[in-house]
């Protein structure tokens, strides 16, 4: 599905999904899975995100969604809006 909705952009070529697929498991967990508003904010932090770091610092893009990532996983392993699981 991440090829897709990537080939206009992007264009076609074997793997293209990989990149977007990976973005949007970040967005997922980020966002708390199961909750819409979770996933739409996580889409819109990890959007900001890449979109400044690739203005910025091309190079190292990817780098700050995988430290968001990795922050929320540790401060809130069910996402910015989910439920804990007791």
């Amino acid at each position: 599905m991440a090829g897709v909705l990537g080939a206009p952009i992007t264009g076609m070529y074997p793997s293209m999904g990989d990149n977007l697929l990976l973005l949007t498991l970040i967005v997922v967990v980020v966002g708390g899975t199961g909750y819409i508003q979770g996933t739409s904010l996580g889409a819109f932090v990890i959007g900001m995100l890449d979109t400044f770091g690739k203005a910025y610092v091309p190079k190292t893009a990817l780098f700050f969604a995988y430290i968001v990532f990795l922050i929320v996983l540790l401060v809130r392993p069910s996402g910015l809006i989910g439920r804990k699981v007791f």
